[in-house]
């Protein structure tokens, strides 16, 4: 029974993508790539990015469903946190959605954007305050470098927005260039955050197993 409403989830976006009337069903349904016949591989960083924000949402939700108390309650919320920010980066919720909804002009939606930003370090800053006794030498690696290039992209992110380098500089002359060069410390940032969360995750478990044993 406590399966069901994970079970409605599907059938819930199915029913909305058969109701709504703002695009064709099939806008919603195909491969991107296949749909606007573009090359194979077209958005895969963005998809794998989104896949391992929520791979790593669902390894917590497992973990924390074996583990007690404060250690159950950290797994959970980091989980939930990581599905966030894979719904956030599957339907640019700081890029797009959230700042349309405030102001029109594209000055103001950027600083919607920095407030999100902010919003979810300050969370996360409160997440590792609070849990920080529960971290390993090997976490804290993993953690420390996934916060450091997670910190790189953002600030490139916003001195490009804040029109911080020159005219003449390549970050604004060469558009792929400049994505490049911001969004690639993000994905090598997931993936040390995904070594982070695994090693976590696994950690709490063998814990949780070692007490069941001795007691």
């Amino acid at each position: 029974m406590r399966s069901i409403p994970f079970l409605l989830i599907p059938v819930l976006l199915l029913v909305w993508v058969g109701w709504q009337d703002s695009a064709p069903g099939r806008f919603f349904l195909e491969d991107p790539a296949a749909l606007v016949k573009l090359p194979v591989g077209t958005g895969m960083i963005a998809v794998l990015g989104v896949s391992i924000w929520v791979s790593c949402g669902f390894l917590g939700m497992f973990a924390s469903s074996l583990t007690l108390g404060r250690v159950r309650v950290s797994l959970l919320t980091l989980s939930l946190f990581c599905l966030w920010l894979g719904i956030d980066d599957l339907l640019l919720l700081h890029e797009d959605v959230v700042p349309r909804l405030f102001f029109e002009e594209e000055r103001w939606r950027f600083w919607v954007e920095v407030t999100m930003f902010g919003s979810y370090g300050l969370a996360l800053g409160a997440w590792i305050l609070v849990f920080r006794k529960n971290f390993s030498p090997l976490h804290w690696s993993f953690l420390l470098a996934s916060l450091l290039l997670f910190a790189s992209s953002i600030g490139l992110d916003m001195a490009r927005g804040l029109h911080v380098f020159d005219p003449w500089s390549r970050m604004v002359k060469d558009e792929d260039y400049a994505i490049l060069v911001e969004d690639s410390p993000k994905f090598l940032g997931l993936f040390c955050w995904a070594l982070f969360f695994w090693h976590y995750c696994k950690s709490s478990v063998q814990a949780r197993i070692s007490v069941a044993q001795a007691d």
